[in-house]
């Protein structure tokens, strides 16, 4: 009742909310309520503003089918593209998203092309080093290990393991498993 008309902050607390659903593991209520924030955001003008497409992102990231997720995800990167830019850092996490989504439903071909282009994009804008561009370097170090690309698969984790080494501690959990996967 106390934010009646006031959409935008329905909807930034519908997405909080939304997060911590996450968090609990409760995919469908966070879904329930990502889903709700972005009628809002559409209601209210905002059909092509950030703030939609990261709640596009968040909804799609919640997700446990990803013929749903897609076109959610393909939304937000074209509102972001659009708004921010091709190579913003929340354009680029978008495409990275999409890409282990091919990756998840067995799509290799198409995750490998789309991961290996967002990787070279985020190196080029934010740098090599960047927790962004590691994060999709590790998902295409995945790719290259289901197609038995052995050689550059363990070229690319170990350029994960070296970068969460320098960053974080050789003792750090993410260190680790990045260990792991080498």
């Amino acid at each position: 009742r106390e934010l009646a008309g006031q959409p935008a902050l329905q909807a930034d607390m519908l997405d909080l909310v939304g997060d911590v659903q996450v968090k609990l593991g409760r995919y469908e209520e966070a879904a329930a309520l990502f889903e709700r924030s972005a009628g809002l955001r559409r209601a209210t003008g905002g059909a092509e503003s950030p703030e939609l497409a990261a709640t596009l992102v968040r909804w799609a990231d919640s997700l446990l089918d990803p013929e749903v997720a897609e076109p959610l995800y393909r939304e937000a990167a074209s509102i972001q593209a659009e708004v921010l830019g091709a190579d913003h850092e929340a354009t680029l996490r978008t495409a990275s998203h999409l890409g282990r989504l091919h990756f998840d439903r067995g799509d290799r071909e198409r995750a490998s092309f789309e991961l290996a282009e967002t990787l070279a994009r985020q190196r080029r804008a934010l740098g090599d080093r960047h927790p962004e561009t590691m994060e999709t370097q590790d998902a295409l170090a995945r790719v290259r290990l289901a197609e038995r690309a052995f050689a550059e698969a363990e070229r690319l984790f170990a350029g994960v393991l070296a970068e969460r080494e320098g960053r974080l501690g050789e003792l750090h959990s993410t260190v680790a498993e990045a260990l792991v996967n080498r």
